[in-house]
């Protein structure tokens, strides 16, 4: 029987992935999991998450058959590969602002000859009963996807893309649009040309493109730069819209 695709093999092949964030609890990513999501996106970023609870995060995610994908705080080595040994199907690596940065995470995060990540006995490797298989597969399935969400970022889009062995380039809408004065307007001309611009690098070099849109114009528009890998909502958007509408319905009874 064929094995299905890896994270990383749908997103260079150009599927459309859809997501929601997950940072309240394993819970919400068990639940999120079973709703049909491509994958999750595990925000490390910006929320104060420990290590075991991003671990048991992934674990829930994976018991769902859905790929978790951790945004970290930094591109600390060491940590791209903890959460990789963890059994992450990728990670997403925030404010990167050149080629040469983009380099070393590709390094952190893939094996000889493409990195330099070292051997571990981790999760990912069944704890070292599957070392070997673990390693062979890492380099197509473990899924680098880097943030452009800055004017430095922006200016060497071109250079970024075009580093080997990167999977992806995610857009941070918000914080690109502060870094471009146009906070209040995500579709303003500026951003309009920022995002064609990111488009274009990452088609000219095979490597996806994808954003958090948070409005269906703004998809229209991203998804026809070649925009094909989206973050939907945050879990703690979707409890607050669910209980909203939940209690509108019951407040009418």
């Amino acid at each position: 029987m064929a094995m299905s695709k890896s994270f990383a093999e749908r997103l260079r092949a150009g599927e459309r992935l859809l997501s929601a964030s997950v940072a309240v609890s394993p819970v919400a990513a068990e639940v999120l999991g079973q709703c049909g999501f491509d994958w999750l996106f595990i925000d490390a970023e910006t929320l104060p998450l420990t290590l075991p609870e991003i671990q048991n995060m992934i674990r829930a995610a994976d018991g769902t058959g859905t790929a978790a994908v951790v945004r970290l705080n930094n591109d600390h080595d060491a940590h791209i590969r903890q959460v990789l040994d963890m059994g992450a199907a990728g990670v997403i690596i925030p404010l990167v602002k050149t080629a040469e940065q983009t380099r070393r995470i590709v390094a952190a995060a893939k094996y000889p000859p493409l990195g330099e990540r070292g051997l571990a006995k981790g999760r990912a490797q069944g704890y070292g009963t599957s070392a070997k298989q673990a390693v062979e597969r890492a380099n197509i399935e473990t899924a680098v996807i880097v943030m452009v969400e800055e004017t430095q970022g922006l200016s060497n889009v071109e250079d970024i893309a075009a580093v080997e062995g990167l999977d992806g380039i995610f857009v941070g809408t918000g914080d690109l649009a502060l870094s471009l004065g146009c906070l209040d307007d995500p579709l303003h001309a500026n951003m309009q040309a920022a995002f064609k611009r990111i488009g274009a690098a990452a088609g000219a070099n095979g490597v996806a493109v994808g954003g958090f849109p948070g409005s269906r114009a703004l998809y229209d528009f991203c998804y026809e730069q070649g925009f094909r890998f989206f973050l939907t909502e945050l879990d703690t958007g979707l409890l607050r819209n669910a209980a909203q509408s939940r209690l509108r319905e019951v407040s009418g009874w």
